[in-house]
């Protein structure tokens, strides 16, 4: 990052010289015997997190990690995983948060890239044993030369003989903390470095935005090795001394359990699995529990539609929250008009964020034009691990997200979708969000994702995926209806594929890529 404006960073205050190894200390004297995580009857308190983490730091020591080494770390919610980063963290070693159901292909690319030396992960989870993964990892990666199961960390902890040595080399506040995963739904994750500093900038600034304090109790619903869910929820609550509360699976039926039984305030929530919340509402109804504040609601584009129904199911206000790993964070405010919420990502998280709506020669565009939303700021990196891909970043060290956006005249950022997905139909321009909003509004789709797909005729045709609550429903049905409402006639879909469910990619996103095969399935 350029040196200029680093030194601008700390002098402003926005990166702070302290690691996440010196934070969780802090927390631990701040708050102290207060409840920091929750997994049923397994609790931890901010006293014991920052204990069990100097232990575990010892005991990875002794099973040779070092500072500096990247060590994957694929594990689900439960308690120890908090302990696990803060001990990493401790030694210097920088942390690859790697999702629980990614396989084989992408966790070996990923520890090859990395050159990963170590590999914390769960043993089991659900039906699915990762004794065999760890063991193709290593067999790919031959740098991988730890393993170290989540029964041995639980070990570990309890282990009062596990002491750090004095001496120890101590990690900057500007070192790197994570190599985290871009997003996307193809393809294999890049790896983005973030240091202690940056990192924790964007989590201080998401905890205030949120009002997270001491009081909160913050639902881990989904898998916390997403970065969305590190910074919004387990690290935003630390840094307040909140309770986290875990979720083992993000089935509806436990969420809403756990909002009733453990008076959660605060919860973050990827839009397929907030409709599937929906469904089961009535459930909620009968515990009736109140103490829902605020939902986030990210990860992929939400409908309007969707924002409303949450509000008025869960009585909670809606945060929509647009971000990526690679830094640039948007969110709308608890307190902001209710066209806002519905219709926009909301606003830059911090006064030093800037973002720019930019055409293809990188010229910034008027409020109201749509075009790529590009950004740098204290916490978004200004190049990718080994510096791969430069092209996605400008000669003056703007990221280039590659999403359709356009500003608004109050200043919020409505996100239109991937500027690669933009369909051209005969020369004629088609955004999939504005097809498949229009497809919503029928009574009895539940949901609809648009794609556009080769033609011999148009150079490339439209189809439309739909989920249905009425099974008599036909393509029919659906294209009588489109003709009736406002969609242009080019923009209507020229084929319409029926689906029980969407297919998902490891962090609750519709997997496009998975869609494609089933439509080149059906082609052939």
């Amino acid at each position: 990052m350029n040196a200029n404006r680093v030194k601008e960073y700390i002098e402003k205050g926005f990166w702070l010289k302290k690691t996440y190894g010196d934070l969780v200390q802090e927390w631990a004297a701040q708050y102290g015997g207060r409840l920091a995580v929750r997994d049923g009857d397994d609790t931890m308190t901010y006293r014991q997190l920052a204990l069990y983490a100097e232990r575990l730091a010892a005991a990875f020591l002794k099973k040779g990690i070092r500072k500096g080494d990247r060590v994957l770390l694929q594990m689900c919610n439960t308690v120890t995983i908090a302990p696990a980063y803060f001990g990493l963290f401790r030694i210097g070693a920088v942390v690859i948060p790697v999702y629980p159901a990614l396989r084989e292909t992408e966790v070996s690319a990923i520890a090859k890239e990395a050159e990963a030396a170590a590999y914390l992960c769960t043993e089991q989870y659900l039906d699915f044993s990762y004794r065999a993964l760890t063991e193709a990892v290593c067999a790919a990666a031959e740098t991988v030369r730890t393993v170290i199961y989540e029964q041995e960390l639980k070990e570990y902890c309890q282990d009062a003989s596990l002491v750090l040595p004095d001496g120890l080399p101590a990690p900057a506040f500007d070192d790197t903390a994570f190599l985290l995963l871009s997003g996307g739904s193809t393809g294999i994750p890049k790896l983005i470095e973030r240091t202690h500093a940056d990192h924790y900038y964007s989590v201080r600034k998401c905890a205030e935005i949120c009002g997270l304090d001491k009081n909160s109790v913050y639902l881990a619903a989904m898998p916390l090795t997403h970065n969305f869910f590190i910074c919004t929820g387990l690290f935003g609550t630390f840094c307040t001394g909140g309770t986290v509360v875990m979720s083992y699976v993000p089935s509806p039926d436990e969420l809403l359990r756990l909002i009733d039984e453990a008076h959660v305030t605060m919860t973050s929530l990827v839009p397929a699995v907030a409709k599937m919340c929906l469904e089961m509402q009535p459930i909620f109804a009968e515990y009736g529990s109140d103490s829902l504040k605020l939902l986030q609601l990210g990860g992929a584009v939400v409908e309007p539609e969707l924002v409303s129904a949450c509000e008025s199911s869960f009585q909670c206000r809606v945060m929509q929250i647009y971000g990526m790993s690679e830094g640039i964070i948007t969110c709308t405010r608890p307190d902001d008009p209710a066209d806002a919420v519905l219709y926009s990502q909301g606003r830059e998280i911090s006064e030093a964020d800037e973002i720019r709506i930019v055409d293809e020669n990188l010229c910034e565009v008027p409020d109201g034009t749509a075009g790529e939303l590009i950004a740098r700021g204290p916490y978004t990196v200004d190049h990718y691990y080994h510096n791969i891909r430069p092209e996605k970043f400008t000669p003056d060290g703007f990221y280039r997200t590659g999403d359709r956006a356009v500003r608004r005249s109050d200043g919020n950022i409505t996100v239109l979708g991937r500027m690669d997905a933009v369909i051209n139909r005969g020369g004629e321009k088609i955004t999939p969000a504005e097809v498949e909003d229009a497809l919503r509004k029928h009574p009895a789709v539940r949901d609809a994702v648009v794609l556009g797909h080769d033609d011999p005729d148009t150079g490339t045709a439209v189809c439309a995926f739909v989920l249905c609550s009425d099974p008599s429903l036909t393509e029919q049905d659906i294209t009588a209806f489109l003709r009736g409402g406002s969609l242009a006639a080019f923009k209507q879909p020229d084929r319409i594929l029926f689906c029980t469910e969407f297919p998902l990619t490891a962090v609750g996103k519709t997997d496009v890529k998975a869609l494609r095969k089933m439509l080149d399935e059906v082609k052939e």
